[in-house]
């Protein structure tokens, strides 16, 4: 009976066993991968819904044509078989894993070498002592560098960006282990069958909803964007607009004024040619004056209501979808960020239309409505007189009297200083010539917000944070003296540069 007994108990603990491996084996299936990250710059491993060409146009324009020579279906969705979508942004480190998983995704992977130039330097930013000491203060969500320095010779400083590991990819099929830290990767278009493109930019296909790195990359927003498929879309996939091939550039946010020139429509910077050539496309975007205006500038030779798609007439679905990377809301942990590249698009459309000589203006940005600064009159008063000294024009550009949009190109091509206080009207140095001098009156805390830091850099300008000292987000303060202190050394170099 005891032999009996312990076989018995014998069999019970190896049942027991049994059962609790089965649990966590499933438990481990239904749990996000956990990659084990490995350095590479060889490609010849990787996962075959992934190609990686070089990141230059003509390439990149052989290997679109390559896709799209295989012709296209009519196109259909089918939900789920679950119910229930995937959410995956770029801003997760398992993103591309997901992305392996659904077949009706191919990527194509941007290659840089080392021998690559980017074409600009980035220059050391400046911060007043004021700024200095609110970052050194700060304690809010997003991780400002507080690397902030108040020496102004440090913005002669000019370095070329250095690369940062930001992807990461699966090897082969093996999805759950081992992935490629690339560090010679640049950017990625994904290339989607059949997919419904919703209008905050998010792609639905297969059982994933991808969303692009955006404003809408917050857990609460895509809880949202997910609720609003299931309440508005999924019973009507029978009715939405059809379309054959559509190429994405709308994000969360993108018919406000920044977030639609700065973070969306640099998306496109390196498809132009591509899509100008093939009328086939059609670029789903908010459809705003600015807008349009700017895609009329970038695509002289098409009529614009047959180029776009507007957002506003909701989801539709796609038989081809063309999806490039996303921006980052406020370009934050985007230093490869195609705004550079689209800054320079608009140089080719711009300087022709230019008298020569062009002028040379300090630009002054009035606000009226909101982030008023309290001592505009002060500090316009100082401008006026330093431009005329040095042979220089100064403009306000106010918000209740705006020039249009092809002036205001214009305007900002020929300025050699910008002095404003945060907001949007800062996003019109993407027209300017590299090595602008921006200054900036920051919000004080808890309305910090350095996006215009990080499109200067990005854009090859110089840039000077000064800290409001209250009032925002209806007023600015700012310490008028420490204004006019930037504003004399950095006039010193512009004089020094124009008289060359």
């Amino acid at each position: 009976m005891k032999h009996l007994r312990k076989i018995m108990l014998t069999i019970i603990f190896l049942a027991v066993i049994t059962v609790f491996s089965l649990i966590m084996f499933e438990t481990a299936q239904n749990e996000p991968p956990k990659p084990a990250y490995k350095s590479s710059r060889h490609y010849g491993d990787i996962h075959p819904h992934f190609v990686a060409i070089s990141d230059s146009r003509v390439t990149i324009e052989q290997h679109l044509d390559e896709h799209r020579s295989k012709g296209i279906l009519e196109a259909h969705f089918s939900m789920p078989q679950s119910g229930i979508f995937k959410d995956v942004t770029s801003s997760r480190d398992d993103y591309f894993i997901h992305i392996a998983t659904e077949h009706n995704i191919k990527t194509l992977l941007f290659q840089t070498t080392d021998s690559d130039k980017d074409g600009h330097g980035v220059f050391r930013w400046i911060g007043s002592k004021s700024l200095c000491t609110a970052l050194a203060d700060y304690k809010g969500n997003i991780p400002y560098s507080n690397s902030c320095t108040s020496n102004m010779e440090e913005t002669f400083s000019a370095q070329r960006p250095e690369p940062k590991l930001r992807f990461k990819l699966p090897l082969n099929f093996k999805l759950t282990k081992e992935v490629f830290q690339l560090g010679t990767v640049s950017s990625f278009i994904h290339l989607i069958q059949n997919g419904i493109i919703s209008n905050d930019g998010v792609v639905f296909v297969g059982d994933l909803q991808v969303i692009p790195y955006s404003c809408l990359a917050r857990p609460e927003a895509i809880q949202a964007s997910k609720k609003h498929f299931i309440r508005a879309i999924k019973d009507k996939l029978d009715k939405l607009p059809r379309y054959g091939e559509v190429f994405v550039i709308t994000q969360f946010w993108s018919a406000a004024f920044y977030h639609g020139m700065v973070e969306s429509l640099p998306r496109l910077s390196r498809y132009i040619g591509f899509i100008d050539h093939r009328s086939e496309i059609k670029i789903y975007v908010a459809c705003t004056a600015f807008m349009n205006s700017s895609l009329q500038t970038l695509f002289p030779s098409r009529n614009i209501s047959e180029l776009v798609i507007c957002d506003n007439i909701g989801p539709i679905l796609a038989a081809r979808v063309y999806f490039p990377e996303g921006t980052p809301c406020g370009m934050y942990k985007s230093p490869q960020s195609g705004v550079y590249q689209m800054s320079r698009e608009f140089e080719k459309y711009i300087s022709p239309s230019i008298h020569i000589p062009p002028k040379n203006y300090i630009i002054l940005i009035k606000r009226t409505k909101h982030r008023i600064l309290v001592q505009h009159d002060v500090i316009a008063s100082f401008l006026n007189n330093i431009a005329k000294q040095n042979d220089m024009e100064l403009f306000i550009y106010a918000d209740d009297n705006l020039p249009s949009f092809s002036d205001t190109r214009k305007l900002f091509h020929q300025a050699r200083l910008v002095v404003a206080p945060h907001g949007a009207g800062l996003a019109n140095t993407l027209f300017s010539t590299p090595g602008l001098f921006v200054i900036e009156i920051v919000c004080n805390h808890p309305h910090l917000n350095l996006c215009y830091r990080q499109l200067a850099i990005s854009l090859g300008h110089h840039y000077h944070g000064v800290s409001s000292k209250f009032g925002c987000e209806a007023t600015l303060n700012v310490d008028v003296n420490e204004v006019k202190d930037a504003v004399q050394f950095y006039m010193k170099h512009i004089v020094k540069k124009k008289n060359l």
